[in-house]
């Protein structure tokens, strides 16, 4: 038990603050998840640095908040 903890706070650090991001974005939890297409309870670990982020997610990621759908897109 005490290993996996260890391997859990190995991944913690982000480079970014993926919760501040979405939530500048206006974006709550499960509407992130939505338009990632990925589960809500993942989504949340990896937010708190306990799943890693790939760099596929990050470049999703980054689209969903720099890029946002127009009002339009469903």
């Amino acid at each position: 038990m005490a290993q996996n903890q260890a391997k859990l706070r190995q991944v913690t650090y982000l480079p970014v603050d993926l919760k501040a991001m979405r939530c500048e974005s206006g974006l709550t939890l499960r509407e992130m998840c939505k338009r990632l297409n990925i589960d809500p309870s993942n989504y949340s670990k990896i937010e708190r640095g306990l799943l890693p982020l790939t760099e596929e997610l990050y470049q999703e990621i980054s689209k969903v908040i720099f890029f946002p759908r127009s009002p339009t897109d469903h």
